[in-house]
């Protein structure tokens, strides 16, 4: 009980700080997500570097970590309409965060069959499919109140951010496993490192981005 109320507190803090830096405006989201990618890349380089002898770290880091959150001055400028727009962004951190939570709290309550025993064996295909669909609820409202965006490009959207936020949620389950260790830092209490708060987005910021190429 005290690991989910620390870990729900932490949360919180996580949510007002992403979403109102992005509500803020466009001077506050590059600050703080700039901080934020500059530290991720921190934090694989040196978790990396202190578990194995592999060379080319930076250039990986660069490639698995700092893009995604360069790729993120993209979401707030779209082709929907002019100047600084954070609906897309917000959809993102939304979609995300709904999903996570959701298989999370259904993982917690009926969740027998896990996803992938050897790379992340507390994550369970009853928990996927319930973040799935209470995300899809999560979007359904999203297109509901926003209105201006497509509502076939949002599930679009919302689809890649589903599939590819999990992908990106075992891959660096995966990593963390062939490192052997738990966590990728302790920066955030309940939640771990920032690439554990993060590793879902940093493989659906992508891919979020190809489907606005691509449907634009």
């Amino acid at each position: 009980m005290k690991e989910l109320l620390v870990r729900s507190i932490t949360g919180a803090i996580i949510v007002v700080v992403l979403l109102g830096s992005v509500l803020l405006g466009p001077w506050t989201f590059f600050i703080v997500y700039g901080i934020l990618g500059v530290l991720a890349l921190i934090e694989y380089i040196r978790v990396t570097a202190k578990h194995t002898k592999k060379r080319a770290i930076l250039v990986i880091g660069f490639l698995y970590v700092l893009a995604p959150f360069l790729l993120l001055t993209q979401l707030v400028y779209t082709p929907y309409q002019s100047g600084y727009r954070p609906e897309i962004m917000i959809f993102l951190l939304m979609t995300i965060w709904i999903f996570d939570t959701g298989a999370y709290l259904v993982g917690r309550v009926i969740g027998k069959h896990p996803l992938s025993k050897k790379i992340s064996p507390k994550k369970t295909w009853e928990g996927l499919f319930g973040g799935i669909f209470i995300a899809a609820i999560g979007i359904w409202l999203f297109i509901y109140i926003e209105g201006s965006i497509p509502d076939t490009h949002l599930w679009i959207m919302g689809g890649s951010i589903v599939v590819f936020g999990t992908l990106g949620d075992l891959i660096e389950s995966a990593w963390k496993r062939s490192l052997g260790i738990k966590d990728s830092g302790k920066i955030l209490p309940g939640h771990g490192g920032l690439l554990d708060r993060f590793d879902s987005m940093l493989l659906a910021i992508p891919f979020v981005w190809i489907c606005l190429v691509i449907i634009n």
